[in-house]
């Protein structure tokens, strides 16, 4: 997990490029972290420390933040990285804030206390953590989605929506509320596209039974604009609904 440093004064650190890492920010850390300092106007040896580093390339300019400061941006990210770090945090001042022993004993008796419930809380802190990055990974599959393979995509992402929300059932629902959506979108009536397809394929001789099996998703692939229109609106669906797994 993210480490704090404390220096001999007793006052504690946090690696701004590190929290940067963490939090998975979208954005480059020299933007970010002026974006940060201009937006909430924190001070310079006062609220962050900037130490100019001489490596074998350009030397680089390492931020170090005053534990409140990295508490409170992380707090101001609003993603959900950024909740668990700044809990994290407020259990590392917590522990720093603990009583001191008295005896020798007091001290191994605390120290060894100190230890298992640290274990504990950093073992739950990665376990959120790595939950985390697999609704991130997943949801990168998602956004990743194409119009190649789409019906079977569409069809996976949609049941999974179902199940989140209560079971099979909901699946006729969720769906209706895709084609909804894309029909307000695209501008496009979807029942009135099926029964001009429907009657269409009986002026060709195209057996009833075929004809009864087709349905708006064959319409939605019949215009390669309105199946692009669909792939998107199904993306937002998964992120409306918080999808973390799509099997």
């Amino acid at each position: 997990m993210l480490p704090v440093y404390q220096n001999q004064s007793g006052k504690k650190f946090v690696n701004a490029r590190e929290l940067h890492e963490q939090m998975m920010v979208g954005k480059v850390f020299a933007a970010w972290i002026q974006d940060r300092i201009d937006k909430y106007d924190l001070i310079e040896n006062e609220d962050f420390f900037p130490i100019l580093e001489k490596t074998a390339g350009r030397p680089k300019t390492e931020y170090w933040l005053a534990l409140d400061t990295a508490k409170e941006i992380a707090m101001v990210q609003n993603n959900h990285m950024g909740r668990v770090i700044r809990k994290y945090f407020i259990e590392v001042e917590r522990r720093f804030r603990l009583q001191q022993p008295k005896t020798q004993a007091e001290a191994m008796l605390m120290y060894a206390q100190q230890m298992v419930e640290t274990e504990r809380r950093v073992n739950k802190l990665e376990t959120q953590v790595t939950e985390t990055n697999h609704r991130v990974e997943n949801m990168s599959q998602i956004i990743a989605l194409d119009t190649k393979d789409w019906r079977n995509e569409i069809s996976k992402i949609l049941n999974a929506i179902a199940y989140r929300k209560g079971g099979k059932e909901w699946y006729r629902t969720i769906k209706n509320e895709s084609y909804s959506v894309l029909s307000n979108r695209a501008g496009a009536n979807l029942d009135i596209r099926l029964l001009n397809k429907q009657r269409k394929m009986a002026l060709q001789g195209v057996p009833t039974s075929t004809i009864n099996n087709v349905s708006k998703l064959d319409v939605i692939n019949d215009d390669k604009k309105l199946t692009e229109i669909y792939v998107a609106v199904v993306k937002e669906m998964a992120i409306k609904y918080q999808m973390d797994k799509i099997s």
